[in-house]
């Protein structure tokens, strides 16, 4: 991870989510993104070990903070404008970078309301999905995959 940790500002790399806010590409980058955080949780200095829910673990401010410096805000904001994609309309693709750049405490509150968290861990739903339609042959309704990811 030493490339990410080392990379200048200049030259950042832009990260394409899909309209559920997951990393989709490129994947070179997104593979680094992925990497990057797993540095970051299996550093007993940003989550130490005595915390087995990732809810509980304190300073989760500071961790976004450093990831951000040295990830996903590697871009200008001139930069991240002009790697809007054709299909983006400028006007949206803006109100998306300033919600990008706004303190993630908001989304902190929010998923503290939250009780019903699924329990499958870092594996995509997708995944999940596609491994549910291999066992069964048919694509599982949502309802059925809430449940499978909730238990």
């Amino acid at each position: 991870m030493f490339e990410v940790r080392a990379r200048k500002f200049e030259d950042g790399v832009a990260i394409y989510c899909n309209d559920k806010g997951q990393a989709i590409g490129p994947k070179k980058t997104r593979n680094e993104l992925t990497r990057f955080l797993g540095t970051i949780a299996h550093d007993y200095n940003w989550a130490p070990l005595t915390y087995t829910n990732w809810q509980k673990v304190p300073d989760k401010d500071k961790i976004w903070e450093y990831v951000n410096r040295s990830l996903l805000s590697v871009c200008t904001y001139e930069k991240r404008l002009n790697s809007r994609l054709d299909n983006v309309p400028e006007d949206h693709f803006k109100l998306l970078l300033k919600y990008w750049a706004s303190t993630p405490t908001k989304n902190a509150k929010n998923r503290q309301q939250q009780d019903n968290m699924h329990t499958c861990g870092p594996v995509a739903f997708a995944m999940i999905s596609d491994e549910m339609f291999q066992q069964d042959g048919e694509v599982p309704f949502k309802r059925k995959l809430f449940e499978r990811t909730r238990s």
